[in-house]
């Protein structure tokens, strides 16, 4: 079982390599700083740095309609999940 692992590896290795696109500056579509940047990063990163806000920067500037920062905690006084915001993925 091993032996397969590692030739099932090194085959989707190789498939990559040869067909894989190159995934881009952002591919997981994150709203953190890091990824506002493009890879590989430039000496000192950006020219600008980005207005930070929230948690999630990119998300206030893809949303100014609803940014980040004017949205209440999610969690409670106790670092419990209120209620309102179980059932909703941010």
């Amino acid at each position: 079982m091993l032996a397969l692992g590692l030739v099932l590896t090194l085959i989707n290795i190789v498939i990559s390599w040869r067909l894989g696109r190159i995934a881009g500056d952002n591919p997981w579509g994150a709203w953190t700083l890091e990824w506002a940047t493009t890879s590989p990063p430039p000496k000192g990163n950006f020219v600008r740095l980005p207005p930070v806000k929230s948690s999630r920067p990119l998300w206030d500037l893809a949303h100014p309609e609803d940014p980040d920062h004017q949205r209440p905690p999610r969690h409670d006084q106790q670092g419990h999940i209120r209620p309102e915001e179980r059932n909703h993925e941010r």
